[in-house]
Parts: structure tokens; sequence; C-alpha cells
């Protein structure tokens, strides 16, 4: 451990309502499966105190959660933190690494499984600041969090999914 806050999860402190990410895995196996942000003591008493950021298709979510558990555990190894696992039920995550979940959760939302994992491969080669500046970027936009077809999230589904073109396709 790092100091002496004991963590849970995937880094999330284990103290009175921290602020983090919440991924809600169902039991039922066919359940969609919920990204909440969890604004703990900052957001107690106010109509913020919990945000649900996207809900995924269980099939999108099986394409796409292996990679986002490698992730997580990567990064929270680089923390010098004990690792956790994604399992059914709540599976609490630090809010900055949760929010780079919730950029590929946007991205994925209303893909087939096949073309998530192909947006994984793109959303691996980002760094985690790009993905904090793109949260930072759709989370301003003002639009509902179920309206995924404008703006920034309507942008994100495309740099997670466009091809890349060689110079001499570019210029056919």
């Amino acid at each position: 451990m790092k100091d002496s806050i004991t963590y849970r999860d995937f880094g999330v402190p284990n103290t009175a309502a921290p602020h983090h990410i919440v991924i809600k895995v169902p039991s039922d196996r066919s359940a969609d499966v919920e990204l909440w942000e969890d604004f703990g003591a900052a957001g107690i008493g106010t109509s913020l105190q919990l945000i649900c950021r996207v809900i995924l298709p269980r099939a999108v979510w099986r394409a796409i959660a292996p990679s986002v558990e490698t992730h997580m555990i990567a990064r929270i190894r680089e923390q010098g933190l004990k690792t956790s696992r994604i399992r059914i039920g709540d599976n609490r995550i630090d809010r900055i690494l949760g929010r780079e979940v919730i950029v590929l959760a946007w991205a994925v939302e209303h893909m087939t499984p096949s073309q998530a994992e192909a947006a994984v491969a793109r959303w691996k080669h980002y760094r985690p600041e790009e993905m904090w500046w793109l949260f930072q970027q759709i989370d301003m936009d003002g639009r509902a969090w179920d309206a995924p077809q404008n703006g920034w999230r309507a942008a994100i589904k495309v740099a997670f999914t466009k091809k890349e073109t060689s110079e001499e396709e570019a210029a056919a």
C-alpha cells in the first residue's frame, strides 16, 4: 500500500463517501450493465449524488470486459495498489480510472460486439490524459447522459472505429 489508507475494488479509498465510479454487473446474464458516477461526500444533498453515465447491452459488455479488466489491473498496479477482478454486483473504480472506462463505454454503447472489440483496440492507444480530456469535453457538452448521438459522444464513436488509411488511399 502507498499509505495508511486502505483501498477496495479498483483503487477506491476505503473512506466515508469517496467520489468513484461503479460498474453494476447484474446476475441476470442477459441484463444490461450500467456505469454510474457516485460523487460521494461532494454530492450529498444535491441532485448530483449519483449519475448513470451509460448503459451497455450485455453482449457489448462481454466483448469489452476482458480488455477493460486488464487495463484497470495494469493501471492499479502502476499505483502500487492491490488489484481486483470484475465480478457480478457493484464494482467500484477510482473516479479517474473509471472515467477512462466510461469514455470507452460511451463509444461502444450502440455497437455490435465485434465493432466494440475493434473499438477497444483503438481505445488502448490513447493515453490516460487523453481519455480524461475526452471525458471532460463530453461531460461539459451539456447534453443529457442518454443523448449519445450528438457532439463529443458521437465524435468518439468515429475516433474509436475509423479505419486507418495510408497516404496512397487518402490521395485516391
